[in-house]
C-alpha cells in the first residue's frame, strides 16, 4: 500500500535508556518531513499509524524501527482496558523491542520491553518521577530466528505481560518478586505505540482488543471450600486484588476453589510447577502451597494466587509453650506494628502488620476484633500488597460525610478510613501514602483504587524516600497526620484526601510516630486542668510539649525539659523521656473514641481514655527474625504488650508520662489463686514461694531494703532458668536480666536497666506482669516500664527472692486467667505440679535402656514407646531407643511431602535428643539407598552435636544409633514412568501420584545428542524441545526449568 504522509521527525537532547531502571527525561523537538507515496508493506494492524517518524518505515515485514537510543512510534489510537499484542522480529539480535501503551505522546506511558539478546522482559512506567519497574524482569527461551510474540493485558491498575505465552510480569504479584515493587498513581488510558532501543526490529500483527464487562476475565468472587475439614481463614475477595491467603484445618484432605464469573470465563487451577489441578479437588499436600488460578476470556487472562496453609492441630493452638496467656498474639504467622485500633459499631478493631511466615516478609494488614479489649476474634487478612507496593504501617480513624466528604459522599454515611504506607519501587523501599475505607468494619475498599495521597518525591522534605507510618487524628476541626520513617513531618487536611504540609523536622528521626494530648495530674493523681501533648518516637522515647500554630503553621513545641540539644530542640534524643527501657516494646499506637476537641475546648472525656498498644519485639540486633531459628517456634511470631492508659504526672522535677495497664486486666486476675506473704525476710539464700507455682501471673511487691544494697526477685525459676528483676539502692536503678531465662536469642541483649525513685522511706514498689514468654515491670506510679521476652521451659514456674543483707518484702501473687478460652490451657500454678520431678518422667541412666524397650542391635528397628499405626497420614510420633550406651529420642515432623529428591534427616525428623541434649537434624547423617515409603527403615548416625565439649563430640561423632523407621514421609508408592521418547535418545519424566514431576532422566546415545562436557544441547523429542544442562542437573521443558537427576 502507498500513502501520502506528513512524517514528524523526533530528535532528543537526552536519550532515555530503556534497558536500565532510571533515565533522564527526554527533551523532544519535532520536525515535519513531507513524504509522498510511502510503501506501508504488509503491516497487519487495527491501530492508526498515519504519522511515522524517520526512524520507522513500512516494509514487506510490517513496520521496522531502527536507530540509536529510544525510538518511539505513537499511533493515533487510544485505549483504557485491553489486550495489546504484536509479533516482533529482531533483524539484528541486539537492542530491545517494546509495546508502548496508555501514553500521552510525551513519554508518560507504560512500556512492555524485551531484550533481544537475553529474551528478558520487563514492564516499566515513564512518569514525572522517572522510570518505575512494575516488577522484576522475567525470562523466556531465546529463539533462533529472533521472532517473539509480545502480549499485554491491562485491566485498570493491573498489567500482565507475556512473551511467547510465558508470563514475564504480573503486577502486584509479590510471589514473583521480593515485594519491593509499586508505582505512583497509575495511568488509566492513553495512546498505543512502539519503542525500539538501540536495535533493528520489525513489528507485525499489531492488534489491540478492548476489554469490557462483557469479556473481562476478572472474577467476581473467589473462595476456598474445605474437603474433609474446615476453612480457618477465608479469602476476603475484592476487585483488583490478585494474591490471597487462606488457612484450612489440619484434617483438610483437599480444597475446592470456588470462582465466580458473570460472563463465562474459563477458570483453571495449577500447582507451583504449572501442572494442571482439578479445581474441585486439590489435595492439601503440604503445610503451605501456592495454588494458581487462571481466568481466561477471549484471549485475555488474569492470574490469581492463593497461598494455602494447613493449620496445626486445633487443640495445640493457644496452649503452646511460649504463647502468652493474657497477651494478644497472632494465631499463625508473623505480626509486628499495630496499624490502628478504633472503636466502631460496638467493637474494637485492631489492625496490624502481618505475613504468613514466622519471619518478616511482604507486608499485609491483619484484622482482629474485640468487645472488651481482652478476648479477640481473628478475621481474614484485610489489606494485601497491590499495584502500589506492599502494605507497610499506618493507622485508622472513624469519619463521616461531614469530615470526609470525598470518601463518604452521601449524607449520613460513615465508616473507618485507613492510611497505609505503600512500600516499594524499582525493588527498593521508596514509599507513599494511600488510603482505604470500610463502611461496615469488615469489607475494605482502596480509595480510588489506591490513589497516592502523598508521594515521597512531593513531600515537604523532597527526595527522602522514607515516608511511612502515618498516624492521623482530629483536632481544631481539622485532620492532622504525623509520619516519619526517617525525619518527622506533620500534615493537615480538611477532608482526609487532600493534605498540606505544616512542619518538618529534618534532624528528628524516628519510626511509627504518634502525637496525642494527655491530661496532667499532680502527685496525688488529681487533674491540674492542664492538657499537654506527647510526641512518641515509636514507643521508645517521648517528648512533652504543646501542639499549636507557629508562624501560621502547626508545629510541636517541646517543653524546655524535653528539648533536644540540637535542631532548635527538635532533633536528637538527648533529654527525651523513656517510654520503655526494655528491648521488647515498639511501634506504640494510641487509640481512643472521638476527636480531641479544640485548643479552647478540649474534649477531655476522650483524652482521659487515650490508651496505647505496642508490638512486643524489636528489630535491634535482628532479634525478632532470629526467634524462630533459636527457639524452634515456627507457628507464630507476633505478640503485643499490655495495653496502657496514657496520662502525664507533674511534680517538682517536671512532667512525666504515666503508662498504666488498662483496668480490664484486673478482670483476668484469679482472686481464688492469690497468694500473699507479709514481712518476708530476704537474705543471700533464695526465699522460695513454695505455695505458688505458675507461668502467667501478676506479682506486686513492696520492698524494704533496710541494710541491703541489692534486692532481687527471680521469676519463672526452675532447675536451670530464672529471670531476675533487681533493685540497687546505691544507684537507684532497676535492672531486668534474662541471661538465664531459657532460650537465648541474642546474648548481647539480655540486660537492661533504668533509674527509679524510691519512696520517701527508701522502700520500692514494683508491679511485675509475668506470662509464658514475657516479663513487664512497672514502678509505683507507672512512670517507668520495662518489657522483655523470655523463653523458659514449662517447668520453670517458681518464684524466688533474695537480698545481700536483711531486706523485707510484702508479696502478692495473683494468677492471670487465659484470654483464649481454651480448655487445654494450663495457666496457673495450681494446674501445674509443684514438684518438677513429677512434671517430667525420670530420665534413664546412660547405661540403661528405657523400661519398655530393650536396646536394639544395630541391625534391628527399634520399638516405639507408643502404639502408632504405620500409614502415610500418621500424626507426630516419637521413638525412644538406646544404642551404644546412649539414649536417643526421635521426634518426627508431621507428614511432610516427599518430592523425590534425596532424603535428608530434616525432611522427616524434627529433633533428635541424645542423652537429654537436642541434636538438630542437620547434624544427623542418614545412610540411604533407593526409594522409601512410610514404614521403611533407614540407618542414622550423629555427625556432631553443637554445644557439647570436644571430648563428648568425639565420642558421639559417627555414632550409629540403629535403624530408624520412616514415620512421616508422604510417598507416592509405586512410581511410574510417565513418558518415554526414543528418537534421539531417551528422556524420562518421573511423576508422583499428584502429577508433580519428581525426577527427569535423560539417556543419550553414544554418538551424543548432548555433550558430556555439560554444554547445553537441544534434543528434539516428539516435537518437544528440551534443553539439558548436565553440569547443573537441570532440564528445560516447554519453558519450565526442572531440577532433578539428569543421567547423561
Amino acid at each position: 500500500m502507498k500513502k501520502n504522509l506528513l512524517i514528524p521527525v523526533l530528535s532528543a537532547a537526552l536519550v532515555c535508556t530503556s534497558t536500565f531502571p532510571a533515565c533522564a527525561q527526554t527533551v523532544r523537538t519535532m520536525e515535519t518531513v513531507e513524504v509522498d507515496d510511502v510503501e506501508t508493506g504488509n503491516l497487519n494492524t487495527n491501530l492508526d499509524f498515519r504519522d511515522l517518524p524517520a526512524s520507522y518505515k513500512f516494509d514487506e515485514g510490517g513496520v521496522t524501527g531502527k536507530g540509536a537510543g529510544d525510538q518511539f512510534l505513537y499511533s493515533n489510537t487510544k485505549g483504557d482496558n485491553f489486550i495489546y499484542e504484536a509479533d516482533v522480529k529482531f533483524n539484528d539480535i541486539v537492542g530491545c523491542a517494546s509495546l508502548v501503551f496508555r501514553a500521552d505522546r510525551n513519554h508518560n506511558s507504560y512500556v512492555a520491553n524485551l531484550n533481544g539478546q537475553s529474551a528478558r522482559g520487563r514492564i516499566f512506567k515513564f512518569d514525572k518521577h522517572g522510570v518505575c519497574d512494575l516488577g522484576p524482569e522475567g525470562g523466556t527461551e531465546v529463539t533462533e530466528d529472533g521472532v517473539y510474540h509480545l502480549k499485554v493485558v491491562a485491566i485498570d491498575d493491573h498489567i500482565l505481560y507475556y512473551v511467547n505465552d510465558t508470563l514475564m510480569v504480573n503486577s502486584a504479584d509479590y510471589t514473583m518478586s521480593n515485594g519491593h515493587y509499586g508505582q505512583n498513581d497509575s495511568f488509566s488510558d492513553g495512546y498505543f505505540g512502539l519503542l525500539t532501543f538501540e536495535g533493528n526490529v520489525t513489528y507485525q500483527n499489531i492488534k489491540y482488543t478492548p476489554i469490557t464487562e462483557e469479556n473481562t476475565p476478572e472474577l467476581k468472587d473467589l473462595s476456598v471450600e474445605s474437603i474433609g475439614g474446615s476453612v480457618d481463614k477465608q479469602i476476603s475477595f475484592y476487585k483488583g486484588q490478585y494474591v490471597y491467603i487462606s488457612y484450612v484445618s489440619e484434617d483438610t484432605e483437599a480444597v475446592k476453589i470456588k470462582a465466580k464469573s458473570d460472563n463465562g470465563s474459563t477458570v483453571k487451577a495449577y500447582d507451583e510447577y504449572d501442572n494442571p489441578l482439578d479445581i474441585n479437588n486439590i489435595p492439601v499436600s503440604d503445610d503451605q502451597q501456592i495454588i494458581t488460578v487462571k481466568s481466561e476470556k477471549d484471549g485475555a487472562e488474569v492470574v490469581y494466587r492463593i497461598k494455602l496453609h494447613r493449620c496445626q492441630s486445633a487443640d495445640s493452638y493457644y496452649n503452646e509453650k511460649w504463647r502468652g496467656q493474657y497477651h494478644y498474639s497472632v494465631k499463625d504467622g508473623w505480626a509486628n506494628d499495630p496499624n490502628g485500633m478504633v472503636y466502631y459499631k460496638g467493637k474494637w478493631h485492631l489492625y496490624y502488620q502481618y505475613f504468613d511466615d514466622c519471619k518478616w516478609g511482604p507486608m499485609h494488614w491483619a484484622h482482629a476484633t474485640s468487645t472488651d479489649r481482652l478476648h479477640w476474634e481473628e478475621h481474614p487478612i484485610t489489606v494485601y500488597p497491590d499495584e502500589y507496593g506492599t502494605m507497610f504501617s499506618g493507622c485508622a480513624v472513624v469519619a463521616d460525610h461531614e469530615t470526609a466528604p470525598d470518601i463518604f459522599k452521601n449524607e449520613g454515611e460513615e465508616g473507618i478510613v485507613y492510611f497505609i504506607t505503600a512500600n516499594g519501587e524499582n525493588g527498593n523501599d521508596d514509599q507513599k501514602i494511600i488510603a482505604a475505607y470500610s463502611k461496615d468494619g469488615e469489607k475494605i475498599t482502596k480509595y480510588k483504587d489506591g490513589k497516592v495521597l502523598i508521594h515521597y518525591s512531593e513531600d515537604i522534605l523532597k527526595k527522602i524516600t522514607a515516608l511511612r507510618d502515618p498516624k492521623v487524628f482530629r483536632y481544631n476541626n481539622k485532620w492532622f497526620m504525623v509520619l516519619a520513617g526517617g525525619p518527622l513531618r506533620i500534615y493537615s487536611s480538611d477532608n482526609l484526601v487532600d493534605w498540606k504540609a505544616e512542619s518538618a523536622y529534618p534532624e528528628l528521626n524516628t519510626e511509627c510516630p504518634d502525637l496525642f494530648p494527655a491530661m496532667v495530674e499532680d502527685e496525688n493523681g488529681n487533674e491540674t486542668g492542664e492538657v499537654k501533648w506527647v510526641l512518641s518516637r515509636g514507643g521508645r522515647k517521648y517528648k512533652i510539649g504543646d501542639f499549636r500554630e507557629v508562624d501560621g503553621k502547626y508545629a510541636f513545641v517541646p517543653l524546655e525539659q524535653y528539648e533536644s540539644t540540637n535542631a532548635n530542640g527538635m532533633g536528637n534524643e538527648e533529654n527525651d523521656g523513656v517510654m520503655n527501657f526494655g528491648y521488647d516494646s515498639y511501634a506504640a499506637m494510641t487509640y481512643y473514641m472521638g476527636d480531641f476537641g479544640t485548643a479552647d475546648d478540649y474534649n477531655k472525656d476522650v483524652i482521659r481514655k487515650i490508651s496505647a498498644i505496642n508490638w512486643m519485639n524489636t528489630w535491634e540486633g535482628g532479634f525478632c527474625n532470629s526467634i524462630p531459628d533459636k527457639n524452634g517456634n515456627k507457628v507464630f511470631n507476633g505478640t503485643f504488650n499490655l495495653q496502657l492508659d496514657m496520662k502525664i504526672k507533674k511534680n517538682a522535677d517536671g512532667m512525666f508520662l504515666v503508662q498504666t495497664p488498662i483496668d480490664e486486666y484486673k478482670e483476668l486476675e484469679d482472686k481464688n489463686g492469690k497468694v500473699e506473704v507479709r514481712n518476708l525476710t530476704l537474705s543471700s539464700d533464695d526465699a522460695v514461694l513454695d505455695n505458688f507455682k505458675g507461668t502467667s501471673y501478676v506479682l506486686r511487691c513492696h520492698i524494704k531494703p533496710n541494710d541491703s544494697n541489692e534486692v532481687g526477685i527471680k521469676v519463672r525459676t526452675g532447675k536451670k532458668h530464672e529471670t531476675v528483676i533487681k533493685y540497687l539502692k546505691d544507684k537507684n536503678k532497676l535492672f531486668v536480666d534474662r541471661t538465664k531465662s531459657g532460650v537465648t536469642i541474642n546474648r548481647g541483649m539480655s540486660k537492661v536497666n533504668h533509674d527509679i525513685i524510691p519512696n520517701e522511706d527508701g522502700s520500692v514498689d514494683l508491679t511485675i506482669y509475668v506470662d509464658r514468654s514475657s516479663v513487664e515491670v512497672f514502678n509505683k506510679d507507672n512512670t517507668v516500664e520495662g518489657a522483655l521476652q523470655i523463653f523458659p521451659e514449662d517447668t520453670d514456674n517458681g518464684i524466688k527472692l533474695y537480698s545481700d543483707g536483711a531486706a523485707e518484702a510484702d508479696i502478692t501473687v495473683t494468677p492471670m486467667k487465659s484470654i483464649w478460652n481454651n480448655a487445654n490451657n494450663s495457666n496457673n500454678g495450681e494446674e501445674e505440679p509443684t514438684d518438677p520431678s513429677a512434671e517430667t518422667p525420670a530420665e534413664p541412666s546412660k547405661n540403661e535402656a528405657p523400661s519398655k524397650n530393650e536396646a536394639p542391635s544395630k541391625n534391628e528397628v527399634p520399638e516405639t514407646n507408643e502404639s502408632v499405626p504405620m500409614s502415610s497420614n500418621e500424626k507426630i510420633v516419637k521413638d525412644t531407643i538406646s544404642s551404644n550406651d546412649h539414649v536417643v529420642e526421635i521426634k518426627y515432623n508431621s507428614t511432610p511431602a516427599y518430592t523425590g529428591a534425596k532424603l535428608k534427616a530434616a525432611d522427616f525428623i524434627k529433633e533428635f535428643v541424645v542423652d537429654g541434649t537436642s541434636v538438630k537434624p542437620e547434624n544427623i547423617k542418614l545412610k540411604l539407598n533407593g526409594e522409601y515409603k512410610v514404614g521403611d527403615s533407614v540407618k542414622a548416625e550423629i555427625s556432631s552435636v553443637k554445644g557439647l565439649s570436644h571430648e563428648v563430640n568425639k565420642q558421639l561423632k559417627g555414632l550409629d544409633i540403629a535403624q530408624v523407621k520412616i514415620r512421616a514421609i508422604k510417598v507416592s508408592g509405586i512410581v511410574k514412568w510417565d513418558k518415554k521418547y526414543k528418537e534421539e535418545g531417551q528422556i524420562v519424566v518421573k511423576k508422583n501420584k499428584s502429577g508433580i514431576v519428581t525426577k527427569v532422566q535423560v539417556i543419550v546415545p553414544k554418538d551424543g545428542a548432548a555433550s558430556q562436557s555439560g554444554k547445553a544441547k537441544r534434543i528434539k523429542v516428539s516435537k518437544k524441545s528440551y534443553k539439558v544442562d548436565s553440569a547443573s542437573n537441570t532440564i528445560e521443558f516447554d519453558g519450565t526449568i526442572l531440577s532433578g537427576t539428569v543421567k547423561m
